[in-house]
């Protein structure tokens, strides 16, 4: 996955959009998780652990793997540990699993996004991630062979160019708090009294100077096409990405109030003055998918999504046919559900069989709130709801349910 695709123009995410295309790389990977796991073929799964430790990598818009496919990249942390222990930094070797060869260690990590753990896309030895620098929220480049660490910055990085020059950066104590489990706790939210600050937002590193600076405010994000949901709601970012040709990103704006959350996505230029509201445009989103469709044949991620904007444009036939491909690449969840969706009015048995499969891989799909936060359109999810209504599927959404439930 450090084949990058160059002059892959613009990758965005729109309403629909889950899988960052700016990872696009020489395969999809699956996220390591408590225990961790890396398919080497067809049929051969091998399982990363350390006994009695949790094992883990982070969010999927990263691959864990070394450029020669030889390594793994893991944090550890003792299983009776919590998100303010120190976890250990380092990789598997793929011919010994069960070996954890630590390089650093690190107490800036949460149980969704690790500590944006990577590997160098210029240096092959070299591993980046976030820590504790000089008492504040930084970032390390650390070779793994001497474990010397041969650069520390004092901002931690969410997302970092592919000739890591930029890095982008955001509060991840406020991010912490109006979403736990996605930032980190070490230090307190400074800005927790004010509901879009600002002095907060989305921040450009540059990496060799070493410096910050805020590009994209909160308050201004709020006073953008404002909609009431806004109105005493606290704001803050998320999912910061970059372009591979490292000239715009894109980014999360959300709010939430009470139990409520909801999320926008914008794309922007590196001074934060180009800013493009990305709202349902379906279209266009349809456009650019087919733009890494032609690189990537079978990516199967974008042809899901193409099913999705379809269905909003009111086109079921071709999202139908869009979500069969999908499937037809990878039996996921999204999709499986997402045709199901389409076929509740054609083919009621055909459409509770693909949404028992669906809920059986996948039970999260089970929930309103979920597929909103995965940027379902309103119009799949009413089709889903009324769907998962059918008295043939109660008992599926009812173990979909308790299996969330005794996860969390």
């Amino acid at each position: 996955m450090r084949v990058f695709l160059r002059n892959f123009l613009i990758l965005i995410k729109i309403n629909l959009l889950r899988s960052f295309l700016t990872t696009y790389l020489n395969r999809i990977y699956r996220t390591l998780t408590q225990v961790s796991r890396y398919k080497l073929n067809e049929n051969k799964l091998i399982t990363f652990y350390i006994k009695n430790k949790h094992s883990f990598f982070g969010y999927y818009d990263i691959n864990p793997i070394s450029v020669k496919n030889d390594k793994v990249l893991g944090i550890t942390i003792n299983t009776k540990g919590n998100a303010t222990s120190t976890a250990a930094v380092g990789y598997f070797n793929l011919s010994s699993p069960t070996n954890f060869l630590q390089v650093g260690k690190s107490k800036t990590w949460c149980w969704q996004q690790g500590n944006r753990l990577r590997w160098s896309t210029l240096d092959n030895d070299i591993i980046i991630y976030n820590k504790l620098v000089d008492d504040r929220y930084g970032c390390v480049f650390q070779n793994i062979k001497s474990k010397k660490i041969i650069s520390s910055i004092n901002f931690p990085i969410y997302d970092i160019s592919t000739e890591e020059r930029y890095g982008l950066s955001l509060n991840f104590s406020r991010l912490e708090r109006l979403r736990p489990g996605y930032g980190y706790s070490n230090l307190p939210d400074l800005s927790s009294a004010l509901k879009h600050p600002a002095n907060d937002g989305v921040f450009l590193v540059d990496v060799g100077k070493n410096t910050s600076s805020l590009i994209i405010s909160l308050d201004k994000l709020s006073r953008i096409e404002p909609c009431p949901s806004m109105e005493g709601a606290q704001h803050y970012i998320n999912h910061l990405s970059w372009n591979l040709s490292g000239n715009r990103f894109l980014f999360f704006h959300l709010w939430a109030k009470g139990s409520t959350r909801r999320s926008r996505m914008f794309t922007s230029d590196l001074k934060g003055s180009d800013l493009f509201l990305i709202e349902k445009n379906y279209s266009k989103a349809i456009k650019l998918f087919d733009r890494s469709i032609e690189i990537k044949p079978d990516f199967w991620q974008a042809i899901n999504n193409q099913g999705l904007a379809f269905f909003e444009k009111n086109k079921l036939k071709l999202s139908i046919q869009h979500f069969e491909k999908a499937i037809s690449i990878q039996e996921n969840a999204e999709p499986l559900l997402g045709l199901a969706s389409c076929l509740r009015m054609q083919d009621i048995q055909l459409s509770v069989k693909l949404a028992k499969k669906a809920l059986k891989k996948d039970p999260k799909y089970v929930n309103y709130s979920y597929r909103k936060d995965q940027l379902w359109g309103e119009k799949l999810q009413a089709s889903t709801e009324a769907l998962l209504q059918n008295v043939k599927l109660q008992k599926d959404v009812i173990l979909a349910k308790s299996k969330i439930s005794a996860s969390s």
